[in-house]
């Protein structure tokens, strides 16, 4: 019962994520910003991508589709800005990270990125810098549901070998929630900000 507790729990986690990523993947029909891109009309194209995130829509490919209209329209400021959000929603998109190292050599950019590590820490924390908030927490939900399963099934049934599963999967559970708390504290006390 406490494993299919857990299961519902991650469940309810990963619906809501996987409903927003679909939404702001396909623009609603009120609002076809799409459309307004592929003909060339890049600030309306950008004004709507951006009605539909004040709406609530936050995902990372909403905020890429806003930067690169931002881009083409020639708002380069605006552009790295949303650029720069996008990267908390998909840290590991090569088209992105493009974009953004074209923008910022296009302004000048001279401030390194707030994510620039030395190269020992930034080898440590690989893992932490490759996922977003949300994928750190449906691991740690995860990985807290597996190690819950283990403990129900270990006071039903005795086994060997339960110990060393169930540790690894503490750590990975006390890992992943560390990180989305240390992440959601980051974007909360230090949000993007790029001057105009």
């Amino acid at each position: 019962a406490l494993c299919c507790g857990c299961l519902a729990v991650f469940a309810l986690l990963a619906a809501p994520v996987q409903a927003q990523e679909a939404a702001g993947a396909a623009p609603s029909s009120a609002f076809d910003c799409s459309k307004l891109y592929d003909d060339g009309d890049y600030d309306e194209a950008a004004a709507c991508f951006e009605v539909m995130e004040w709406s609530g829509n936050h995902n990372g490919h909403l905020l890429y589709n806003i930067g690169n209209a931002r881009f083409r329209s020639g708002g380069f400021g605006e552009a790295l800005l949303a650029y720069r959000r996008a990267q908390l929603f998909l840290p590991r998109d090569a088209d992105l990270a493009y974009n953004l190292e074209e923008v910022r050599k296009l302004i000048k950019d001279e401030v390194p990125p707030p994510d620039s590590r030395e190269p020992l820490a930034r080898a440590l924390l690989a893992p932490y810098d490759a996922l977003s908030a949300t994928e750190l927490l449906l691991i740690g939900a995860g990985a807290w549901a597996l190690l819950m399963l283990l403990l129900s099934v270990r006071l039903s049934r005795p086994f060997a070998g339960w110990a060393p599963a169930a540790v690894a999967a503490g750590a990975i559970a006390a890992a992943a929630l560390i990180g989305w708390g240390v992440r959601s504290y980051q974007v909360k006390k230090h949000p993007i900000a790029v001057v105009l």
